[in-house]
């Protein structure tokens, strides 16, 4: 029943690890992001463009 126990116990400090690095993951890439963005600040390109309309 000890070892029942334990393999919860690993599983509970597994998952905390789990959450702690996708925060971490989400801090540091929002960081490197907002650094990007002051650093090399670029104008959105449209990834295609609308056909001109013509008037008849």
């Amino acid at each position: 029943m000890e070892w029942l126990l334990f393999a919860g116990g690993v599983l509970v400090l597994l998952t905390v690890l789990l959450a702690a690095g996708h925060l971490w993951f989400h801090l540091v890439d929002g960081i490197l992001e907002r650094i990007k963005h002051r650093l090399f600040p670029q104008k959105p390109v449209n990834w295609h463009t609308l056909p001109e309309d013509e008037e008849d």
